[in-house]
């Protein structure tokens, strides 16, 4: 289940348009970009959401089945909105998914 959480909160939450500007620039499809010398380690993947490894570190399950995005309407409470966790998503880290 927590692995269909995880994937959810990407799918409702990534800035795609980011992401895709940065694939179409060279860069990985990652909020983050480990730097010569940085280890891509448990730290640095539970730090970036959009990770390939992001949600299989936190669940422990390698899967890529996901609610259907029409779902993200859903999770929004006066407190808590899609627009919110967009804006928030590079920086929130494993934050980001609790709060989801």
């Amino acid at each position: 289940m927590l692995s269909l959480s995880c994937r959810t909160y990407q799918v409702c939450c990534e800035d795609t348009e980011l992401l895709d500007l940065r694939v179409a620039n060279g860069a990985p499809r990652q909020c983050k970009v480990a730097h010569e010398g940085m280890e891509d380690d448990v730290a640095f993947i539970l730090s970036d959401p959009s990770h390939l490894n992001f949600c299989p570190s936190v669940s422990g399950v390698n899967s890529r089945t996901a609610f259907p995005p029409f779902i993200c309407t859903w999770v929004q409470t006066p407190d808590y909105t899609i627009e919110g966790c967009k804006q928030d998503y590079c920086t929130s880290g494993l934050q980001g998914l609790q709060n989801f």
